[in-house]
Formats: C-alpha cells, structure tokens, sequence
C-alpha cells in the first residue's frame, strides 16, 4: 500500500490516469470493507479467491462479496455520482489491503469524499487529502449471483433460529442443515446433537427471487 498525502495539485492530475472513477462517501467504504473483509482467509486450501475482498463499481453503486469457501458476505452502498456513462469495473484486493484502507479512512475522518479508480495493476482511493494505491489481487472471483438466492426474511426469526442452533452445537463443529421449500414458503433448520438433543423448526419467507420447489 502507497499512501501519498499531497501538498500540490499533483493528486487531482493523477485522477486522468484512472481507466474509470466513481465518487463515494468514506464512511460508506468502511462499512462496506468491515461487513466483507472478516470473512476472508489467507489459509483456505491456497485459493485465491478465499483470500481476497472482491468490489465492483458501477454508477450508482458498489458492491463488495467475499467467501470463505463456506459462507458469502455482500453488501452494497450508493456511490454519489459517475463522470462515466455505463460504468463498470471491478477488482480484488487482499485482507490485508482492506484492512489497511480501511484504518487509513478511519483516520483521515474528515475527507468528505473518496473517489475509486484503477490502474492497470493498482486499485486507488483518493481525496483531496490522501491517496492510497493498492496492487490487486491476482486470479478471478467466484460467479456468486449464479449461486446466491434472493430471499427476503424477518431479521429477528433468523437472529432467534440461528442462536439456537449455536447452543446446540455445543462448542463442536457440528453441522446444521437448511431446507429451502418454495412451496411452503419456508426455510427448514434442522441439527442433531447426541449429547444434547436435536432442534427442527421453520423460518417463514417473506419475499424470494427463486424458482426452485425444494434446494
């Protein structure tokens, strides 16, 4: 990570380098990396995409996704404005680059805005204070939207279920398994342990963008 702190007019020229720039509030950036970046690994079977905060730009948003290989995280925020008609672009960065942009943010807390661009290797964020150039991450993302389903459920049943079933386990890893019937309009969570008993219940499905009967 570079972080340049410019006292000349050199950090606004350096922006027509940029292949493409999106405008965000820095506050949004760290909720974003805070949300995504935990769940990367740097041990997970070597691969790449295990490794590394996957974000995307578009114009009016940007959407940041990581796995570990067993859970998804994605979240997306509201970019404030694009010089750019049909903007996209998109790129991987490290845990640890993520961490790093993200203390930097939190330390420069009065930047009003930060805009995002890339180089031909570098992710950068830059303001009219700082400029933090970051080397991407080499190897590709996992397609996630092609494995994610879309569902709308109430946050406390999930809290309540999901809290459950980390009592049940009892400190071991033990795993739980989730039935998604579209028919029912329901989400089945079962988990046995021997040692203690067994949980079986249902979480109601408020809205879904699926069309599968039973996953």
């Amino acid at each position: 990570i570079a972080l340049a702190i410019p006292d000349n007019k050199e950090q606004v020229e350096s922006k027509s380098e940029f292949e493409s720039i999106a405008k965000v509030n820095p506050e949004k950036i760290i909720d974003l990396l805070s949300f995504t970046a935990p769940l990367t690994t740097c041990t997970n079977l070597g691969k790449q995409e295990f490794s590394s905060v996957y974000i995307e730009v578009e114009k009016n948003n940007i959407k940041s996704t990581s796995t570990d290989g067993y859970s998804l995280a994605h979240m997306e925020i509201e970019s404030e404005y694009s010089d750019i008609e049909n903007l996209y672009f998109d790129f991987s960065i490290s845990k640890r680059a993520a961490g790093e942009i993200k203390r930097i943010l939190e330390v420069y807390s009065e930047i009003q805005h930060v805009v995002i661009g890339r180089s031909k290797s570098k992710a950068v964020f830059t303001s009219d204070k700082i400029t933090i150039e970051v080397r991407k991450a080499t190897g590709s993302f996992p397609d996630y939207r092609r494995k994610a389903i879309s569902l709308k459920v109430d946050r406390e049943s999930v809290l309540k279920s999901f809290k459950r079933l980390s009592y049940m386990t009892d400190g071991k890893f033990l795993p739980a398994k989730l039935l998604l019937n579209m028919k029912e309009n329901i989400i089945n969570l079962k988990l046995e342990n021997k040692e203690v008993g067994s949980i079986d219940e249902n979480i109601g499905i408020c809205d879904k963008k699926a069309t599968d009967s039973t996953l």
